[in-house]
């Protein structure tokens, strides 16, 4: 299996806040073009100093050879990416998941990753987990891994002293430092 040259290839990433903007600059050091989705557009000044161009979901789905999800699972992103989305997305194209599995519909993934109607996927969070669906087992165009980009003693060090800090916050001033919407 060969890989892929990300240079000149575009990324679409649904989903721009801190973790979003950190995944277009290390796209751009590839040598990627970065189109985004999220509710609220920035401003054209904003866009400009990153280097990205807005994008409606759709067309972000159509324009993209990759896309990224950084986005939080509430009632508004539940199945976000659902049979009609993935029907936008080319044959060549990739889907890379690791923001919440609820924020995909598995049954359509699976479905686009059995009639091959995309190339791939990259999976690390499921609706389920930490159970990983059979039927994605059984593909050889997904990569599969269990919610553990933060599997190193670094990462979690640095998980619990935002924890800390973000209770500490709370106790003194009432709100945190880090919330999650």
């Amino acid at each position: 299996i060969k890989g892929v040259s990300l240079a000149g290839l575009t990324l679409g990433i649904v989903g721009f806040g801190r973790i979003g903007k950190a995944v277009a600059s290390l796209a751009q050091a590839f040598g990627m073009k970065v189109i985004y989705y999220k509710r609220h557009t920035l401003s054209s000044a904003e866009e400009l100093s990153l280097q990205v161009e807005y994008r409606p979901l759709h067309q972000l789905m159509k324009e993209s050879d990759v896309v990224s999800l950084h986005l939080p699972l509430n009632a508004d992103t539940t199945s976000i990416i659902g049979k009609e989305e993935l029907s936008y997305m080319s044959s060549s194209a990739y889907l890379i998941n690791t923001a919440r599995g609820g924020v995909v519909n598995e049954e359509a993934l699976l479905q686009a990753l059995q009639q091959k109607t995309i190339a791939g996927a990259g999976l690390d969070v499921f609706w389920e987990e930490p159970d990983i669906p059979q039927a994605f087992r059984a593909l050889d165009n997904i990569v599969l891994t269990p919610h553990i980009g933060t599997n190193t003693g670094k990462a979690r060090k640095d998980m619990m002293i935002e924890v800390h800090d973000n209770i500490s916050a709370f106790f003194r001033t009432g709100k945190v430092i880090s919330q999650v919407v």
